[in-house]
């Protein structure tokens, strides 16, 4: 996520990276709240997938989405895991302002 308040994030700015060619190539999605829900994991992989290749994996900074996503992506040869959101020092340098237009999350 791009930012973990309302008063960080209030445009719910997810960044998704996908690989293509080697690569890093990043899209931002839009999300219902703060917290994505696994349907909206999904769609913006689906996203991904579709103009940047279908990645080995995708982590996720929500412990509560990840045991029902690592099912969803079962046999699909993507793997979901876990990353720590940052710490109290690196939420203060990130910069919630984004120059690219999100895409919606359905």
């Amino acid at each position: 996520r791009v930012g973990y308040t309302e008063e960080g994030n209030p445009d719910h700015l997810v960044t998704i990276f996908g690989n293509h060619d080697g690569m890093l190539n990043p899209t931002f999605h839009t999300c219902r709240a703060l917290t994505p829900t696994v349907e909206e994991y999904v769609t913006m992989l689906h996203s991904v997938i579709h103009t940047a290749g279908k990645p080995e994996y995708i982590s996720v900074d929500e412990l509560s989405v990840l045991e029902t996503l690592t099912v969803v992506l079962d046999g699909t040869g993507v793997k979901a895991s876990y990353y720590s959101p940052p710490s109290d020092e690196e939420a203060t340098l990130q910069d919630v302002t984004n120059p690219h237009k999100p895409s919606g999350c359905a």
